[in-house]
């Protein structure tokens, strides 16, 4: 290798221990460098592309997904992550298409195979899903994002047992696994046991304070401890878990909403209600500017109560 693809190879290293640690951000920085150095690596755009759908830049992800594709047709890892970021944007037929494309090519893709059930679930397709996670579970036996997926697809068909087992399975191969934590608390929340189904979400927080499905969970054990603070943090979990457009979405439905509301009030002789509808909706505006860090700053409160068991 010439001195440029040394350090492109060293950069690539450095991009997947970022990953592995959760880092996204810088390793989307490390791969952009690694792209100024070699703008025509078509592995380099895909790779970024699977980085930008974690850090949920999905327009940026797809752009650069289309990019490697483009320059390496023949890649199944191009695929694969064309794939990842049409399911980022909920595009699951098409998504489906590119990690079937992508085993055409590789046939051992564990991972294709892992996204493409996890994609067949979404569209309610059960008996494929699961022939497709065996056959993940069996090209990589220790695999835990299969585990769990595994684990997912068990508790959403009802068999608390066996989704249980999957997720301890998971649990004593990688403690610190994001997915397995979630699903366990799910697990313990429908056996129950709330403190302790909180506390696996605590810790998957603690991980990542973005991560929807935590945020998701966490909104399941408020609800089942106060109705009303249930709903106010099921509301938060959406906001926070997603892009900006959520909030510009939020925002423009409502104006409409509020603004048709009070032109009735004012042609119906309610001047009064109508000021005070106008006030509420300056308050939802305010509330859309700071909600999301009160939301934040409530989520690390919970994180400080708690402490977990030794055993964990």
């Amino acid at each position: 290798m010439d001195p440029i693809n040394n350090a492109v190879a060293r950069l690539i290293e450095k991009a997947h221990r970022q990953s592995n640690y959760g880092d996204v951000n810088s390793a989307i920085d490390t791969l952009r460098e690694a792209l100024s150095i070699e703008p025509d690596n078509g592995y380099l755009h895909s790779y970024l592309a699977v980085n930008l759908v974690s850090a949920r830049r999905l327009a940026a992800a797809h752009h650069e997904a289309c990019t490697g594709l483009s320059m390496e047709p023949e890649d199944p890892f191009a695929h694969y992550a064309l794939g990842l970021s049409l399911t980022a944007k909920m595009q699951l037929k098409k998504a489906a298409d590119s990690y079937r494309n992508c085993l055409a090519l590789d046939p051992e893709f564990a991972a294709a195979y892992l996204a493409l059930a996890q994609v067949q679930s979404l569209l309610g397709q059960r008996p494929a899903a699961l022939e497709n996670l065996l056959k993940a579970l069996e090209l990589e036996p220790e695999d835990t994002d299969t585990i769990a997926a595994l684990g997912q697809w068990h508790l959403s068909g009802g068999d608390l047992k066996e989704a249980k087992h999957h997720a301890e399975n998971a649990l004593a191969i990688e403690p610190q696994h994001q997915e397995s934590l979630v699903l366990m608390g799910h697990i313990l929340l429908r056996e129950n046991r709330v403190e302790e189904a909180r506390e696996h979400a605590i810790w998957a927080l603690q991980m990542d304070a973005s991560d929807e499905q935590a945020l998701y969970l966490l909104s399941s054990i408020k609800a089942r401890k106060s109705v009303l603070f249930g709903l106010w943090f099921r509301l938060n979990s959406w906001i926070a878990a997603g892009e900006g457009t959520r909030t510009t979405l939020l925002l423009v439905v409502g104006y409409l909403i509020f603004q048709l509301t009070s032109q009735v009030l004012e042609d119906t002789g309610n001047g009064q209600w109508a000021s005070l509808v106008n006030y509420a909706w300056l308050a939802l505006v305010l509330y859309s500017w700071v909600g999301p860090a009160w939301f934040h700053k409530k989520v690390e409160e919970e994180i400080k109560t708690v402490t977990l068991k030794p055993s964990y």
